[in-house]
């Protein structure tokens, strides 16, 4: 039995310097704004930056909090999918080749904020995986929005919201929770979000949602 540990130690060294070598760009948490009827394509790139050699890579949808109607169509460096199927076997990533993993949204319509979860890894090590996110919201920052005399407007510290009539602002982060609820006076109105972790948060004034991202 003894003389099979050198040869499991050599694949598990393989596997971890395999993983050691990739890295993501912009990083392993893509942001991107949805255009609300239309498809916009998000790109996370993926580098291998080691010498060993070719590694081919699998990515593995975990998660996905969007809502429901959001229609998704997934490429990577080689192949397209139709839909988002859970798991993707991707080519050979030599040494010093950049591959990518492309989202193609459309919310049709549909206001809201979600974040989509991948595992990536090497083909057949799982449990090497590397955890990358794909950050969505409906609504651009730092836009105003115009709705029923409802003006919104988020300036990277505080979400300014002008209102011709009394109302209640409850606030949602992009998990779901309620993390504020505030009653609002006609006029200009300020809340503070400086202490609050960065991420999308979701807002709900009467009828209309909004959301935005915290730097």
């Amino acid at each position: 039995m003894r003389k099979f540990l050198p040869v499991i130690a050599f694949i598990l060294a393989t596997c971890n310097a395999f993983s050691q070598t990739l890295s993501f760009s912009p990083g392993t948490d893509v942001y991107g704004t949805l255009e609300m009827d239309m498809y916009t394509e998000h790109y996370l790139y993926v580098n291998h930056d080691g010498t060993a050699d070719s590694t081919y890579l699998t990515w593995r949808l975990v998660d996905n909090t969007c809502p429901d109607e959001w229609d998704f169509q997934m490429c990577d460096f080689q192949h397209c999918y139709s839909g988002m199927p859970t798991t993707g076997d991707m080519s050979g990533l030599a040494p010093g080749q950049t591959g990518n993993l492309r989202l193609i949204v459309n919310p049709f319509n549909v206001p809201g904020s979600g974040i989509v979860q991948f595992w990536v890894y090497p083909t057949g090590f799982s449990d090497e995986h590397i955890d990358v996110f794909f950050h969505f919201s409906t609504t651009a920052t730092n836009i105003d929005i115009q709705t029923d005399r409802t003006t919104c407007f988020f300036d990277g510290i505080n979400l300014n919201v002008e209102i011709s009539n009394p109302q209640q602002i409850s606030i949602f982060n992009a998990n779901g929770s309620l993390i504020h609820v505030a009653s609002l006076s006609p006029g200009k109105n300020g809340i503070t979000a400086a202490n609050w972790p960065s991420g999308i948060y979701f807002c709900r004034i009467h009828q209309t949602e909004y959301s935005f991202y915290k730097p």
